[in-house]
């Protein structure tokens, strides 16, 4: 896969500066965001479609953006947004 060349990363961020309050007890610094498999624990990634839930049992990501049928495939260290 290649490198992603229409993002820059500015951060690193706080979870709770992009999704508010929520993660206010979580100081988790998000650096990039990368595909499931690429994925580190300062990386965010996304997981929509049930085709990839092998690689979300394994991702590595800090936290994923997902819905709630398929949170229950990732690992317990990533945060479910």
């Amino acid at each position: 896969m290649q490198e992603n060349k229409f993002f820059r990363s500015k951060g690193p961020y706080l979870l709770e500066d992009l999704f508010g309050n929520i993660f206010k007890k979580k100081k988790l610094k998000i650096l990039d965001i990368k595909t499931l498999d690429r994925a580190k624990k300062t990386d965010i990634t996304f997981f929509d479609s049930l085709n990839y839930k092998d690689l979300a049992k394994e991702t590595k990501a800090g936290c994923c953006i997902t819905t709630e049928k398929l949170k229950v495939y990732l690992p317990d260290s990533c945060i479910k947004i």
